[in-house]
């Protein structure tokens, strides 16, 4: 997860125009993810220069929330916090639930508090399929029997390009094993080594795309004044872990079964003499 969240921002990063005044940024990120059971859509709010110290609307704490308050951050000087957030089984289901009003509300319950409401652009996410990759080998928790495996894959058009991770663990450690980047029209993956028998491994595939028009207006307080140098912008991410596991491959196990048929044999012999 904390992959993905860093590939999103490098992102925004990459878009964010050169000005010298920017007051603030909060973007919407869409993840789409799947792991053992079915796909889950979900989204969180980024804050990426909405900060306490900004020349042009400073405040002590900042709370950026939808009108129910299931999509919510908490802004103030150590950083920003997302309420956990609420999964929705399909595309359709969480663009419903984020087409509602939104409000930021600077250094609430003080006298300097100020309220402000703005809306979501949805922008080209209702059209974007954002399926998580699909992986036909290896299955989640499958048993491979071979050690250069060829992962079968799915990818959908958006974004146009995944990376996709191999590690396994030893202890608590993270091993990357193999990295590499796909194009969306790609449907396998060679390993160019080999793995380990008997070994748990994680394949990661996952990708981002800015998704055009999608982001919140500029926020306006009860006079119509809105927060200075607003920028607001969209992304939507994929992602797709599958755990598999490797045992000996069949040579090897038969390679293990004659030196065990010969000891027992020549233990027998051992005892007839």
């Amino acid at each position: 997860m904390r992959t993905i969240l860093r590939l999103v921002l490098l992102l925004f990063t990459a878009t964010l125009p050169a000005v010298a005044a920017r007051a603030g940024q909060v973007n919407l990120v869409v993840l789409a993810q799947q792991g053992s059971g079915a796909a889950m859509y979900s989204a969180y709010l980024q804050p990426i220069s909405f900060l306490p110290d900004d020349p042009d609307s400073p405040f002590t704490t900042a709370f950026i929330a939808s009108a129910d308050h299931e999509f919510v951050v908490s802004i103030d000087s150590i950083g920003s916090i997302n309420q956990p957030p609420n999964f929705y089984a399909t595309q359709g289901e969480l663009v419903a639930a984020l087409q509602q009003p939104w409000e930021i509300i600077l250094d609430e319950g003080l006298a300097t508090q100020r309220n402000y409401s703005m809306a979501l652009n949805l922008g080209t996410l209702p059209a974007t399929d954002l399926s998580p990759p699909s992986v036909s080998f290896p299955g989640f928790d499958q048993t491979i029997t071979t050690l250069a495996p060829t992962f079968a894959i799915t990818l959908a058009a958006v974004p146009d390009s995944y990376h996709m991770d191999l590690y396994h663990f030893v202890g608590s450690s993270g091993v990357f094993d193999a990295q590499t980047t796909l194009g969306s029209a790609s449907t396998e993956w060679t390993l160019g080594g080999v793995l380990i028998p008997v070994t748990t491994y994680f394949l990661d595939i996952y990708g981002g795309a800015i998704l055009p028009g999608l982001g919140f207006s500029t926020p306006l307080d009860e006079t119509g004044d809105p927060i200075a140098n607003w920028q607001s912008g969209g992304a939507g991410t994929a992602e797709t872990i599958v755990r598999f596991t490797t045992v000996p491959e069949p040579a090897s196990v038969a390679l293990m079964g004659l030196g065990l048929s010969a000891l027992v044999g020549h233990r027998g012999r051992r005892r007839r003499s």
